[in-house]
């Protein structure tokens, strides 16, 4: 199943202003290519608006451990379904040390965020 497309809104100007420069983490258990069910898709265009806004963007989510860099956004995956970020608070707390913001998309990473 193919994700439906649509344009990445423009950043607000005065919402550029708050975010350029920062590093933002992104959990969330589904990123794409990976698709189930749209999800994934809001938080691809979330990543897009603050990169578009000047936010340095890392994306950590599930699926089979690899390292990339997609439409200018860092993704790390961690080996595993969603439920896998559960057991990921060493690396997710690895990863927020280095950010300013942490930004958690669904409950199976939202514990491990605060953390």
């Amino acid at each position: 199943m193919t994700p439906p497309s649509a344009p990445v809104a423009s950043p607000d100007p005065g919402a550029a202003q708050s975010v350029a420069g920062l590093s933002v983490l992104i959990t969330a258990d589904a990123y794409p290519p990976e698709f189930r069910g749209g999800g994934e898709e809001i938080v691809r265009r979330t990543t897009a608006g603050l990169r578009e806004a000047g936010a340095r963007v890392h994306v950590l989510t599930a699926g089979t451990p690899a390292e990339s860099i997609q439409e200018g956004v860092r993704v790390s995956r961690v080996r595993g379904g969603r439920y896998a970020l559960n057991a990921a608070r060493r690396r997710i707390g690895r990863y927020a040390a280095a950010a300013d913001i942490v930004h958690t998309f669904t409950y199976h990473s939202c514990l491990p965020s605060l953390l």
